[in-house]
């Protein structure tokens, strides 16, 4: 029995140290990532996650986009947030612009966790580099964003801790866009002109081209814009997809129009933005609506405004006009979705849901 009893507490006193190094079960260790190609493959995921379903605005989501652009008069929508800014009734605590800043940041975060960490990492050089360019292309997309919208904002290039943190102050507009100008640039050089198959939806060449000539339009550089943007013409790969709607179909989802994507996957990774596109009727929100002034700027079939062209009937507004206008815009007793054409008039057999935010 003492025999046994002292074998006992030998196992135990040897497998105690064993014991208190158990890895976490629920998270992953820094002592145990950042080694293989697969853990950098990992975290280059999580950089590019800006969240599935809604979970608040960010300059990515497809509904932060629309509202960003019903903000430049193009429209409205239910709640009325793009007319919080365009009234002049805005104000610092809106959670609204708050959701912008913060998920901007939280992504920058990843950013700057992953370019700290993947020289840890033991994989192919060139494919380490390009994992790289992708990183800085997003990082500096963020940056673009928050100094157009914010103007001066803290710069911050690597992860900080809580001291540094509550001590960060803000760059300038014009240092900020300088920093993105940079890493635009050495992106760019790093980065494939295209990609592919499994990699679709994957930063390139001629997204971070894209975004620096956005830049430079913001700041005025007409010339420098037309010169990146001629760069990614002369990759004779991109094209004007004559398949308008399809682009907005899983049909075109590889089409060679689009230079920056973000893919989901069906009942995995989804977006919101169906729901709230979507008449009630159907268990939507018909959430968005566009102003006339919206609809009176697309042009008529011959590229004239309808002031201009001849081809404009006052009578029949909606004929001979640039086919867009149709796939974009829900037009009363014109506009046929699910087999029904839509109609906004009093009296009409539609389901009231339906005519509760006209599109005209």
């Amino acid at each position: 029995t003492v025999v046994l009893g002292c074998s006992f507490l030998t196992v135990i006193a040897g497998c105690k140290k064993d014991l208190l190094d158990t890895q976490p079960l629920s998270s992953i260790s820094d002592a145990t990532f950042w080694k293989t190609a697969n853990d950098a493959t990992l975290a280059l995921n999580g950089v590019y996650d800006s969240g599935a379903g809604f979970t608040g605005y960010n300059f990515w989501a497809g509904t932060s986009m629309v509202n960003l652009d019903l903000m430049a008069g193009n429209g409205s929508e239910k709640e009325l947030i793009p007319d919080n800014f365009t009234n002049g009734t805005l104000n610092p605590t809106y959670g609204f612009v708050g959701s912008y800043y913060s998920q901007a940041y939280g992504q920058i975060t990843r950013c700057n966790n992953f370019l700290a960490n993947i020289g840890l990492v033991t994989m192919d050089a060139a494919q380490k580099a390009v994992m790289i360019g992708e990183v800085k292309t997003i990082r500096a997309y963020n940056y673009f964003n928050l100094a157009l919208y914010f103007g001066d904002v803290p710069l911050v290039q690597k992860l900080l801790t809580v001291e540094e943190a509550n001590s960060v102050t803000r760059a300038s507009k014009t240092e900020v866009w300088a920093f993105c100008e940079s890493e635009l640039k050495a992106a760019a050089a790093a980065l494939p002109v295209s990609v592919s198959n499994d990699r679709l939806g994957h930063m390139t060449s001629a997204s971070a081209l894209a975004i620096l000539g956005r830049l430079q339009l913001a700041q005025k550089k007409w010339a420098d814009a037309a010169t990146t943007y001629k760069t990614i013409i002369d990759y004779n790969y991109y094209i004007i997809d004559p398949r308008y709607r399809e682009l907005f179909l899983n049909a075109g989802e590889t089409s060679r129009e689009i230079i920056m994507s973000m893919q989901y996957i069906r009942d995995t990774y989804n977006h919101a933005l169906l729901q709230y596109l979507t008449p009630e009727t159907w268990g939507g929100w018909h959430q968005y609506s566009p102003f006339n002034e919206l609809v009176e700027a697309y042009e008529c079939k011959d590229g004239k405004t309808i002031a201009e062209s001849p081809l404009f009937d006052k009578n029949n507004p909606y004929n001979n006009r640039d086919p867009r206008m149709d796939f974009n815009i829900m037009i009363s007793d014109r506009t046929s979705f699910r087999g029904r054409v839509y109609s906004a008039k009093p009296g009409t057999t539609l389901p009231d849901r339906l005519n509760q935010y006209p599109g005209v």
